[in-house]
C-alpha cells in the first residue's frame, strides 16, 4: 500500500487539471481500484479521476484483435491443424493431448517477440538429429514423432494468419500485435502522458510499448 500511497502522492502533485490527459497503466485490477482509493483520499473537491488501466486492458484497448477465451482458441487451433496436417480422421480428445501446451508456447513466443517459425524448425531438426546415427531404417513411431514436429511451424503459421483474418488473438499475439503496430494504433488514444507503474519484470512486447511511447 505504501507504493501506492506515494505514486498517488506523485499523481496529484503534477496537478488535477492534468487528470484529463493521462493515461495509467498499472498490472492489475486490483492495483487500480487501490490506486483510484489512494488519489481519492488527497483530493477534497469533485474532479473527473485519472484513467487507469490494468495492463492486459490498456493492450486489448489498443490492438483491434478481440482475445477470445480458450475454448475457442482450441477449436480453431483444431481447423488449422486439420488444415496443415491432413488430419481429416483426427481425434479431438488426442489433439488435446498437446494443443494446451502447443498455445502456451506459442503464447509466450509472441510475448517474446521470438520468431516461432525458426523455433519451431530447430526443435523438428532436433528431434530428427536425436535419432542414434548409423540405426538404419526408422521406426513408425520415430517416422510420426519427426513429421509431427516438422508439421508445427506450418501449423503456427496457419494459426496466426487465421485469427489475425478473423481480427481475433491470444494474449501474446495481441500483444505482440500492439508492439509492432504502435504507430498505427496509438492515435487511437487521446492522452499526452503515460504512467506506467508497479511492474517488476516486462515482456519484451511490452517493453516494446513503453519505449515507443517515451
Amino acid at each position: 500500500m505504501k507504493f501506492l500511497e506515494q505514486l498517488a502522492e506523485q499523481i496529484v502533485g503534477l496537478g488535477v487539471s492534468s487528470f484529463q490527459d493521462m493515461a495509467i497503466i498499472l498490472p492489475n485490477k486490483r492495483a487500480q481500484r487501490m490506486l483510484l482509493h489512494e488519489i481519492a483520499k488527497l483530493i477534497d473537491k469533485p474532479v473527473f479521476a485519472p484513467t487507469i488501466f490494468a495492463s492486459n486492458d490498456f493492450i486489448e484497448t489498443l490492438s483491434p484483435l478481440k482475445k477470445i477465451d480458450q475454448l475457442e482458441l482450441l477449436t480453431q487451433l483444431f481447423a488449422s491443424y486439420k488444415s496443415c496436417h491432413s488430419a481429416e480422421n483426427e481425434d479431438f480428445n488426442d489433439f488435446l493431448s498437446w494443443a494446451v501446451v502447443f498455445l502456451n508456447d506459442i503464447n509466450d513466443i509472441d510475448l517474446q517477440i521470438a520468431n516461432g517459425e525458426d523455433i519451431f524448425n530447430n526443435l523438428a531438426d532436433e528431434k530428427e538429429f536425436s535419432i542414434p546415427f548409423g540405426q538404419g531404417e526408422i521406426s513408425e513411431s520415430q517416422k510420426h514423432t519427426i513429421d509431427f514436429y516438422k508439421m508445427l511451424s506450418g501449423l503456427y503459421i496457419d494459426f496466426k494468419s487465421r485469427m489475425l483474418q478473423q481480427q481475433t488473438g491470444y494474449e501474446g499475439l495481441v500483444y505482440r500485435d500492439c508492439a509492432e503496430n504502435m504507430s498505427e494504433y496509438i492515435p487511437k488514444l487521446s492522452f499526452k502522458k503515460y504512467v506506467f507503474a508497479g511492474f517488476h519484470v516486462l515482456s519484451p512486447s511490452e517493453l516494446k510499448i513503453v519505449y515507443y511511447l517515451k
